[in-house]
């Protein structure tokens, strides 16, 4: 894929995905072997589509008024680096490694997030955090 092609990909992961709730998107774009680690924790992994669904679930959850914004894209051959940041109200438990309740406020999160496109088609993997 060109370096334009894998930008367009990434600002559809965020937009339809994050900001969307899109879940058609994930399975779309998201390799059926993706193995992602580091979102559920630092021993934990994330496994394909159906596993990213349940991640992207409870964060959506957690975070049920959640506007993304992509802020940069850099891209060189078939990797991507995204620049993102969050908004919203952190509503209930996230259940996640880190074991935050809610704490019923305003967050703002600015990420940057490395990315790589797979055998040259219309999937992402994601680089280990």
């Amino acid at each position: 894929m060109s370096v334009e092609e894998n930008i367009s990909i990434m600002r559809r992961w965020y937009g339809e995905v994050w900001r969307d709730r899109n879940n058609e998107t994930i399975h779309e774009l998201l390799a059926s072997d993706a193995r992602l680690r580091g979102q559920n924790g630092p021993e934990q992994e994330i496994k394909g589509p159906e596993g990213f669904l349940e991640f992207a679930e409870r964060i959506r959850n957690a975070f049920p008024d959640t506007e993304v914004a992509v802020e940069d894209i850099f891209a060189a051959d078939d990797k991507v680096a995204v620049r993102w940041v969050a908004t919203g109200t952190h509503t209930s438990p996230l259940g996640l490694h880190r074991g935050i309740e809610s704490q019923r406020c305003d967050f703002s999160s600015d990420e940057n997030r490395p990315f790589r496109s797979l055998r040259g088609l219309s999937v992402i993997g994601f680089i280990d955090n």
